[in-house]
């Protein structure tokens, strides 16, 4: 494959979204599949390819039959739409950004933790991390899996302790300590 200039890229596991094409074709085409009712299935699945291959994709902002052949195919639509042209604009999610050494807190799928503290070791693509973790295991995970480790050193607690306050009832000041109260009794 690197002969031909093609480089093999892995995603990260149980995080579909990182081939959220695909992902979205099989939803597509499940949501279509499901709503036969007496058409043959042949001829539904043509339909179905035929129209989604004849709409703009998000991704290219092109339709895969423009791609594929340099033109567009006829259909009904064409004839009563001419020159429809969508000027919708899809918003892309953004993902924080980390930085190599930083310390981070990464999803765990499996263990009892749902996130594990580690340290960012390298950046492999735009919104792809490996991960050192705490126990020495190497993960690789997608911006979406990992999180800010926001733990704060903790602060001098003589500084954040509230003052006792005394009580008062009847015009009589009772104390909040409770060997006192019950002495006093």
């Amino acid at each position: 494959m690197c002969v031909c200039g093609i480089q093999h890229l892995k995603s990260a596991p149980y995080y579909p979204a990182t081939n959220g094409l695909a992902e979205r074709f099989v939803q597509t085409s499940k949501i279509y599949l499901r709503s036969i009712n007496n058409e043959g299935l042949n001829k539904s699945l043509a339909n179905f390819l035929f129209t989604y291959r004849s709409v703009q994709q998000s991704s290219t902002k092109e339709a895969p039959a423009v791609l594929f052949l340099k033109r567009m195919p006829k259909s009904r639509w064409n004839l009563l739409r001419p020159k429809f042209e969508s000027k919708a604009k899809l918003g892309k999610k953004t993902f924080p950004e980390f930085e190599v050494s930083e310390d981070a807190l990464v999803r765990d799928h499996f263990g009892p933790n749902r996130w594990i503290e580690g340290e960012i070791t390298e950046k492999l693509g735009k919104c792809f991390y490996r991960i050192l973790l705490r126990d020495k295991r190497v993960w690789r995970r997608h911006a979406g899996q990992i999180r800010k480790n926001s733990t704060l050193p903790c602060p001098d607690p003589e500084v954040f302790l509230p003052t006792p306050l005394n009580v008062q009832r009847n015009n009589e000041e009772i104390p909040l300590d409770k060997t006192a109260t019950s002495s006093s009794r």
